[in-house]
């Protein structure tokens, strides 16, 4: 049996989250959420866009691979153009939360000890639980829409004369109570869509498990989710500042090693002209939100333009463009692992603070599975021992 690791059960077990979140199949798990969510995003995005009137052409050189806040220019002014935006959006949130899962499952099977968990096995995991993702936030909404609808009704009745207004006054303390549970219940949501991916890997709540666990510790933990929020939000930019200039540093590192004229000087600014104008191009919309990465382009294509390059450099250049958006992406990937990380090490110390319970030494559904069919596997040898001892008695007792 593993052994859980023993946490402080404070701020500190958050301060380790960069340290946790940089191993492979964390930065990978949310590199995959990465790559699906964000082609979904990329052709909403460019719908939306194009349904507004704009040419293929004209979005594409304004925007490239990274059509980021389209609403900045205000290009988006129909109701069409935001539902297919918003539903570009949405389904990119939904899949990172998706991998927000597998990765704090993850977290939390290696906290308890575990540490051959898996990114297969977080996925399994991730698929009995996957709807509460969505059925939970939805159960809040609900709620918020209820009492929405409820002061509703009774604004309307306050609109009789003479009553309605008996009606206000006398109830006045019943609306005001009704008002701030409703705002307190839009608070649970923002801390339910934070911590639902480390709520359902630690705990395996369904919707409205989930929905009590976050009004639990919104109610019992509002300072520590507050505080602890903001510091793995810091630690997450600061983690993906470093992790990116080691990034960049080994792409100069390898550009200068093979750029100089006697060797690939030649062949590789062509390429990685082509490459750099694919992913980099629009890099201030993107990469430019990682401090340090002003300096990303390569020295090697200084004075060259994409119209120069080849067929053969071209194609080189887009698979080299291929490989670079995955590195790249990694930053962000790393970033988010982090807040994965960060949100399962959170409500792990917001546990044993309102309830003085240590998840880590609880059986989850894996271990009390693992245990029956370790009981069902010993149930024939232990029928074949006892029907074996009753053979040997009866031998015994023949004469």
């Amino acid at each position: 049996m593993f052994e859980p690791e023993n946490l402080r059960f404070n701020f500190i077990d958050i301060l380790n989250a960069p340290r946790r979140a940089l191993k492979a199949k964390k930065i990978w798990a949310h590199l995959m959420g990465l790559m699906m969510a964000y082609p979904f995003y990329v052709v909403l995005t460019y719908l939306a866009l194009l349904s507004e009137g704009r040419s293929v052409t004209s979005t594409w050189n304004q925007y490239g691979i990274y059509p980021f806040f389209p609403w900045d220019s205000g290009e988006l002014s129909y109701l069409s153009g935001w539902a297919i935006y918003a539903l570009g959006l949405l389904i990119f949130v939904v899949i990172t939360l998706l991998a927000s899962t597998v990765v704090s499952r993850i977290v939390y099977k290696e906290l308890k000890g575990d540490p051959f968990y898996s990114i297969k096995d977080a996925l399994t995991f991730t698929r009995r639980h996957g709807r509460t993702l969505a059925f939970a936030p939805l159960a809040v909404v609900l709620i918020i829409l209820f009492f929405l609808a409820m002061a509703t009704v009774m604004a309307l009745l306050g609109k009789i004369p003479y009553l309605g207004e008996v009606i206000f006054v006398s109830l006045y303390p019943l609306y005001f109570v009704g008002s701030l549970f409703t705002l307190f219940t839009g608070v649970v949501l923002a801390v339910l869509l934070l911590y639902l991916p480390a709520i359902i890997a630690a705990w395996e709540e369904d919707a409205m498990g989930s929905t009590f666990q976050a009004y639990s510790i919104t109610w019992n933990q509002p300072w520590r989710v507050v505080i602890y929020s903001a510091l793995i939000g810091v630690l997450a930019l600061a983690g993906a500042f470093i992790y990116g200039w080691v990034i960049t540093a080994g792409y100069h590192f390898i550009n200068r090693v093979f750029g100089p004229a006697w060797l690939m000087g030649d062949k590789l600014g062509p390429i990685l002209a082509w490459a750099e104008q694919i992913v980099f191009s629009g890099y201030s919309r993107l990469f430019s939100y990682i401090p340090g990465q002003g300096a990303i382009l390569s020295p090697l294509t200084t004075g060259l333009q994409p119209s120069a390059v080849t067929g053969w450099e071209a194609f080189m250049g887009s698979i080299l463009a291929l490989l670079l958006l995955l590195i790249y992406g990694s930053i962000w990937a790393y970033g988010l692992a982090i807040i994965s990380v960060g949100q399962s090490l959170a409500f792990l110390i917001y546990k044993f603070k309102t309830d003085d319970e240590n998840l880590l030494e609880r059986k989850d559904e894996e271990d009390l599975a693992a245990e029956d069919t370790d009981k069902s596997a010993g149930q024939p040898e232990g029928k074949a021992s006892l029907s074996s001892a009753a053979d040997e008695g009866q031998d015994d007792a023949q004469p």
